[in-house]
């Protein structure tokens, strides 16, 4: 197994009367990519706040590379980077100086890591330019570096595809998965595009009203014991033919094609039908379960906890 990084246990945590935060336990593993996610007002910044130690928690306890955040604070945080939505640094120095002045906070940390910092991003090359120079995927990769400087076991990314092209969002997403392997960090990731969690993350929480109601490897979480299969084009007569299969979970008519829910492994069955019916079928596409869909289905009326947690992958 591999080492624990981050370990949260049973926290609890109200303000007034209004409890925000309900027992959430939560584990990290050395190299993990952890995505982190749920609905606006799920307590998720709550969390975060209390796992850097800027929130006491009324129960639970929390331990960064072994280190309890209350008991021993400097040890703990001394193994944590972070990067904010949209970092922010001084706009009139350089790359490099912003980054030296984060340097100067850890006195132990040589002046070779920032340049050592800026080059594993990508930004060697732009180290002298003013900030002001930058795009807002230099930004977002000068955060990286930013985060990189005291040399952490964990990195804290909040929204770090916000606002960037497809091509930042690869070379970000990239970035991180190189970090991963090649330097054994592990990352703590919100973001509302479900669709890059779902690219980048191994494993998965979710949160819904201060409670964990899904904690898992996102592949397990997306199993399923039905398919989605797309028919083009749309026609009456196939609707009508697969409503009276007991196989077929659902038919949805929408624009030009049909939307059809299966039993698992029956596709082939349902393409033999439709060939035998003399049903005129462009395209059978079969419809990958998505983070998104589940995230609905969980968030906004799913399942409990008690189902969906499963065995994580270390």
């Amino acid at each position: 197994m591999k080492n624990r990084v981050l370990q949260v246990n049973g926290i609890w945590k109200s303000f007034g009367r209004k409890q925000i935060i309900k027992g959430v336990s939560l584990s990290l593993s050395q190299g993990e990519v952890f995505g982190f996610i749920g609905p606006n007002g799920a307590g998720k910044t709550t969390l975060i706040r209390i796992i850097l130690g800027l929130v006491r928690p009324n129960q639970g306890t929390v331990q960064i590379n072994g280190f309890d955040i209350r008991k021993n604070f400097k040890r703990a945080i001394s193994g944590v980077g972070a990067v904010v939505e949209n970092p922010r640094f001084y706009p009139y120095l350089s790359g490099y100086q912003n980054l030296l002045l984060i340097r100067n906070l850890h006195p132990d940390v040589p002046k070779t890591k920032v340049s050592e910092a800026l080059e594993i991003v990508g930004l060697a090359d732009r180290g002298k330019d003013k900030v002001l120079t930058y795009s807002l995927g230099m930004k977002q990769r000068l955060g990286l570096a930013r985060s990189l400087v005291n040399n952490p076991k964990i990195v804290f990314l909040d929204e770090p595809m916000n606002g960037l092209d497809p091509q930042g969002m690869y070379d970000i997403r990239e970035l991180i998965k190189q970090l991963r392997r090649e330097h054994g960090i592990t990352f703590f990731i919100t973001s509302h595009l479900l669709h890059e969690v779902e690219q980048l993350c191994d494993n998965v929480a979710v949160l819904k009203d201060g409670i964990t109601i899904a904690d898992g490897p996102i592949r397990h979480l997306l199993q399923s014991d039905s398919e989605t299969v797309e028919i083009y084009p749309h026609s009456s007569a196939a609707a009508g033919i697969l409503q009276g299969l007991s196989f077929i979970r659902s038919v949805v008519a929408a624009g030009d094609k049909l939307t059809v829910e299966i039993d698992k492994g029956t596709s082939a069955e349902l393409n033999r039908i439709l060939v035998k019916k003399n049903i005129d079928v462009s395209y059978l596409i079969p419809k990958k379960h998505s983070l998104e869909e589940y995230f609905i289905r969980m968030a906004h009326g799913g399942e409990g906890p008690d189902r969906v947690n499963q065995k994580r992958t270390d």
